[in-house]
């Protein structure tokens, strides 16, 4: 996949996991695919963390243990991911 989405550099560093561009939900919004990973080592914790952030299963083959949100300001979800990662942390 080359079609990541572009971060600033210190949110990117960061955050240490890029989103990727996907195709548009059915009313057009666009959406963005990223790794669970971004979210928490285990997955259970990050798919928690990632529904309470308002993301979903990214169920498509191509792209395994991902979750999925619809955007229009993905630095603002990539800063509310990195905030819920430190408060799991403490």
């Amino acid at each position: 996949m080359n079609n990541a989405a572009h971060l600033t550099h210190r949110i990117q560093e960061q955050l240490g996991h890029e989103f990727y561009r996907v195709n548009n939900d059915g009313n057009g919004n666009p959406r963005y695919v990223i790794h669970f990973l971004a979210f928490a080592n285990d997955y259970d914790e990050a798919r928690e963390i990632a529904n309470r952030l308002g993301f979903r299963v990214y169920r498509a083959r191509h792209f395994g243990g991902g979750f999925v949100c619809q955007s229009y300001n993905i630095e603002n979800d990539a800063e509310r991911i990195i905030a819920a990662r430190s408060l799991e942390v403490a």
